[in-house]
């Protein structure tokens, strides 16, 4: 899979021609071992219908293997996307309960809370670079700790509903924060897509090989087939990676709050701010 997605971070099409070769690859392979077998076997009608058995099993499998390597990859895009609009929402949150707090105190913390929402904005839409995501990490951590010590400090002086309320919420958002990144960083198991590629290739080189048995092979049609297999391998590699290719993380949520935070804190006439 680390190979897969080496390939993808330069350009999709790349991983796709790489993949369109080797199934181009294969299918030569397997046409000239049927060719071969056709001129050898006396019987070559009886070879090409067990062949066809083989053939019909091989891409049944793939067709298996595919649909649930899809289905995985499509549920970790749903699992980032519903994390991102947890941590979102989490973070609207903590900063209501902050600006209910009231005082230098929770403008403090809700001040940082803005900060920590445009910090979020950048880690999610950031491309797949190991120092600039060091760096945000660094960021996120950073002010993580600031808010944090600076909850502790009032939950210590003022130790009301109002604290412990806030308390809770940054604790969420903060759990939020690990969730989110482990769904970022973790893949698939390495076995399905190695396998799925290598059925992909057994199978098509069982197609060659029974379009030389019987000598009948149709190369425009074959190379729509490979080339449908292909796009459906990259998606699947698109949709479990979260940083390389054109399905990437959705900030919505992340800028939707924050234009929420424009608005700041209305009061109603005649209560006084904390």
């Amino acid at each position: 899979m680390h190979t897969l997605i080496e390939i993808a971070r330069v350009h999709l099409l790349l991983l796709g021609f790489a993949l369109l070769a080797c199934q181009l690859l294969g299918l030569f392979i397997g046409w000239r071992l049927g060719l071969a077998a056709r001129r050898r076997a006396a019987e070559h009608q009886q070879v090409a219908e067990g062949i066809g058995v083989v053939v019909g099993g091989l891409l049944g499998l793939l067709a298996f293997i595919l649909g649930l390597s899809l289905s995985m990859a499509e549920g970790r895009y749903q699992e980032r996307r519903h994390l991102g609009l947890q941590e979102a929402n989490a973070i609207g949150t903590a900063w209501l309960r902050a600006h209910a707090l009231g005082g230098v105190e929770g403008q403090a913390i809700a001040a940082e809370l803005e900060g920590y929402m445009r910090q979020r904005i950048a880690w999610v839409v950031s491309a797949q670079r190991a120092e600039e995501l060091a760096t945000l990490n660094t960021q996120t951590g950073a002010a993580q700790a600031r808010m944090w010590g600076q909850a502790t400090a009032l939950a210590r002086a003022k130790p009301d509903a109002f604290s412990v309320s806030l308390i809770n919420a940054l604790n969420e958002t903060f759990d939020l924060a690990t969730s989110q990144r482990y769904a970022y960083e973790s893949r698939m198991p390495p076995e399905l897509p190695w396998l799925l590629l290598g059925l992909t290739v057994l199978g098509v080189g069982a197609i060659g090989y029974q379009g030389g048995v019987k000598d009948n092979l149709v190369p425009s049609v074959t190379l729509v087939l490979l080339t449908a297999w292909s796009a459906c391998i990259v998606l699947i590699v698109d949709l479990a990676t979260a940083r390389a290719g054109l399905v990437r993380g959705d900030p919505a949520p992340y800028q939707w709050t924050l234009e929420g935070f424009s608005g700041g804190l209305v009061l109603p006439p005649g209560v006084a701010p904390r």
